[in-house]
């Protein structure tokens, strides 16, 4: 009979991975980061079908760390520019407490193995950041561009204000409160 299979090893491969992905990009070894996790390299295919499947779970945790992060404590709101205000702020202090999660999720973001599934599950999570935008739009107060649009908007200006943040840790405040005035300007509607 197969031994069940442990959460504690499934975890330590996946922060392994994330290690690995966040200092050598997608073409971090399995080898590396099976050392790192302290199992065989034969136990992350235990865990994982292939390097793809385990790559693609690495960017569904990350996504659901960051989910849970923003979820938490949720601005109940129907202000748009409020609740986007609130969600840019938690999305920052995220990227900027948790660096190697925030790099990693960015080589994953613009490669070719995450699985149109994976890219449907994480984008069901952020649902409320659509509605909000699509209210934003029917109101008049963001301007009308496409949605597409938006999400690059935000991850560019998000990963220049993170970075930077990285860089001067003690101007957090500083640089969050300038990204967000540059973010907003890029989608609201003339002011």
């Amino acid at each position: 009979m197969a031994r069940p299979l442990s959460d504690e090893k499934r975890l330590a491969i996946l922060g392994a991975s994330i290690t690995a992905i966040a200092s050598s990009g997608l073409s971090a070894s399995t080898a590396t980061i099976a050392r790192s996790a302290g199992v065989s390299e034969g136990t992350i295919f235990t865990y994982f079908k292939n390097k793809n499947c385990l790559l693609n779970s690495v960017e569904l945790h990350i996504k659901n760390d960051l989910f849970d992060y923003i979820n938490n404590d949720m601005r109940r709101t129907t202000d748009e520019e409020v609740w986007l205000r609130w969600f840019w702020n938690k999305y920052i202090e995220w990227g900027a407490n948790s660096p190697e999660k925030y790099r990693a999720m960015r080589c994953l973001s613009v490669s070719d193995v995450l699985t149109d599934e994976v890219r449907h599950e994480v984008r069901k999570k952020f649902l409320k950041f659509d509605e909000i935008i699509a209210s934003g739009k029917q109101n008049g107060i963001l301007r009308e561009q496409p949605n597409e649009f938006i999400y690059g908007i935000t991850d560019s200006l998000a990963t220049m204000t993170i970075e930077i943040i990285c860089k001067f840790p003690s101007k957090l405040d500083l640089y969050r409160d300038l990204g967000w005035k540059a973010f907003l300007l890029a989608i609201s509607s003339a002011r």
